[in-house]
Order: structure tokens, then sequence, then C-alpha cells
């Protein structure tokens, strides 16, 4: 289940990173700054848009893994939840890191900078408590860290939503600090 979120996160990143860099570059984004919609709602619109695609994707790719894991369904909700959680802010930000990027190549090189540090320090592979204690607080800046910690509490423990609330607030703030960052660079690149 803990990969569940790693997949959506690393696709729901890639996909929509290169798709806003994609109208960043042919120019729909100036198109639209032409007619009455404001910076804000461009992203919103465009974020709108990702997290259709993302919740689908979201969709497909739990529902596969539940042919492997009957535990799933046990909490289907629950980690469902999350996992749409994780994606949404995987979404956010990625529409604000794709608005650094010149290229598609770049969007794909945050892989091994943005994605694959996350798979060594959330907790995915090896527990936190394995890690050095110099990157313990690096492994807590990271979102997939805290639906890892999540999701092991639903599997293993049998927790309810209401006990994972710090978890399911952090990733909320991961989302919403997406959308802010996002709309303060789009609208200080086109001005």
């Amino acid at each position: 289940p803990s990969f569940l979120g790693f997949i959506a996160m690393f696709f729901t990143f890639i996909i929509s990173g290169i798709l806003f860099l994609r109208e960043r570059l042919m120019g729909t984004l100036e198109r639209m700054l032409a007619s009455a919609t404001t910076h804000a709602e461009i992203v919103l619109g465009y974020l709108i848009s990702f997290l259709v695609v993302a919740t689908i994707q979201s969709t497909i790719i739990t529902l596969v893994t539940l042919v492997f894991s009957t535990k799933i369904l046990e909490n289907f909700l629950q980690i469902y939840t999350l996992v749409l959680l994780l994606a949404t802010g995987s979404v956010s930000l990625s529409i604000f890191l794709s608005s650094y990027m010149k290229t598609e190549l770049q969007v794909v090189q945050m892989i091994p900078i943005y994605i694959i540090p996350q798979i060594f320090l959330s907790g995915l592979i090896f527990s936190l408590k394995a890690l050095p204690e110099f990157l313990r607080p690096l492994a807590y800046t990271l979102p997939l860290t805290y639906y890892v910690d999540a999701v092991k509490k639903i599997i293993y423990m049998n927790t309810t939503l209401t006990n994972i609330l710090p978890q399911l607030i952090i990733l909320t703030a991961y989302f919403i600090l997406g959308i802010i960052l996002g709309i303060k660079k789009f609208r200080k690149e086109i001005t």
C-alpha cells in the first residue's frame, strides 16, 4: 500500500509538469492572459484539469493493486483518500516547479532531485529509525514520509482517518503550498 502513493505521486508529478510546461511553451497561457481571467484563475483551472487526470490515474492504480492485495480492500477508502491527497499535492507542486523549467528534459531531470530521495528517506523502503541522524530532519520535509506513515498506521494498526489527522493536515498543507507557490511564480513570470 505504501507504493501506491509513490506511484501516483511519481506519475502525476511528471505528467502535469510536462503538460504545464508545454502549455507555456506553446503560448497558450499568454493567450489566456488576453482574456479577463486572472493569474490565479488560470493556475487553478489547470490545477483542476490535472486533478481530474490524477484522480483517474490514482483510481486505476488503486484498483489494479486491489488484485494483488486484499489488505487494501479492508481499508480502501482511507488509503484511496491518502493516495488522492498525495497526488493532488504533487500536481500543485509540479505546476510550481515546471514554471522554472525551459524544456521537458529539465522536468524529467527533477526525478533524481525530488522523486528519488523520497524513495529512500520516506520510510518506503527503509525505516526512518534506520536513517542516519542528520538525514531525519530532511525526511520530515518530504510529503511521501507522511503518506507512508499514515498508510502503515492504517494497515498495521487498523487506525481511522481521525487517528492520522496530523499526516492529513501536513499533506493538505503540501497541496496548498504548491498552489500558492504556483500562483506567485506564474504571476512573477508573466508580469
